[in-house]
């Protein structure tokens, strides 16, 4: 099941190295494989606006939450969390991803199939 239309989805980082640039192929194919459309993505960092436009942050890992909480401050740290509830994700940029369903399985539920 996939996000309803209405939902819109951003994804940052916190340091520049990829800003401004498209998803990698083998990303764009792995999310291809999962049915969402990653073409038109362009890397952004993240900031105190992107939190603040945000309901709901998700952190791939425990040292990501930690900055983007503190990016946050008290009122808007309530909104930012792990993305798999006490597991990091491996950082996948600038590494090979073949499609596994060990991998869709571990998907937070209600985000990705």
């Amino acid at each position: 099941m996939g996000a309803p239309d209405t939902w819109k989805a951003r994804s940052a980082g916190l340091i520049d190295k990829w800003v401004g640039g498209t998803a990698p192929p083998d990303m764009i194919a792995a999310a291809q494989a999962c049915g969402y459309d990653l073409s038109g993505n362009q890397s952004a960092q993240g900031d105190p606006a992107a939190i603040l436009w945000a309901d709901l942050v998700l952190a791939m890992d425990k040292s990501v939450l930690e900055k983007l909480i503190l990016l946050a401050g008290d009122e808007r740290a309530r909104k930012i969390q792990l993305y798999l509830d006490g597991q990091d994700v491996p950082d996948p940029m600038g590494k090979r991803w073949t499609p596994s369903p060990p991998a869709r399985r571990s998907s937070k539920p209600g985000h990705l199939p």
